[in-house]
Parts: C-alpha cells; sequence; structure tokens
C-alpha cells in the first residue's frame, strides 16, 4: 500500500466517506465544516461548506442518526 495523501484536518472529530473518485469529510470539532476532494490527487473540490445545523445536534441522541447528504446544489 502507497501513501498517496491525508486529509488536512484528521482528528476524532473528523467523518470521511468516497463515492467514486470523491473523498467527503465532515469536521465536527468547532461549527461543522464539510469538505469534498478529488481521491485521486487529494486536492480540494469547491470551497468548503458550513453546516451550522449540524453543530445542535452532535453528541445528543439524534446524533447517533446516520444522515447522508445527497447534494450540494444549493451551497454557495
Amino acid at each position: 500500500m502507497t501513501h498517496e495523501w491525508t486529509l488536512p484536518v484528521t482528528t476524532d472529530s473528523t467523518i470521511a466517506s468516497v463515492h467514486e473518485a470523491t473523498v467527503t469529510a465532515i469536521d465536527y470539532r468547532d461549527q461543522p465544516v464539510l469538505s469534498r476532494y478529488d481521491l485521486r490527487t487529494g486536492m480540494r473540490i469547491g470551497e468548503p461548506v458550513d453546516l451550522p445545523w449540524l453543530e445542535p445536534i452532535i453528541g445528543s441522541p439524534a446524533g447517533d442518526t446516520i444522515y447522508t447528504l445527497t447534494s450540494l446544489a444549493g451551497a454557495p
């Protein structure tokens, strides 16, 4: 196995998933932020997206639910 690249923020408060050639990472340490990266190069895709609606549910019973983000169509 060859190490190609690392997520810029790799803490216990980061969740990452891969779909096709896109790595999606959510850092929920302070204010949750979603970032996307190209799997092949590690380059960021677009700008990070703040997820302020996620903060209140982290650590709550609702935080044990799996949420799926399927589109960023309305994101700035």
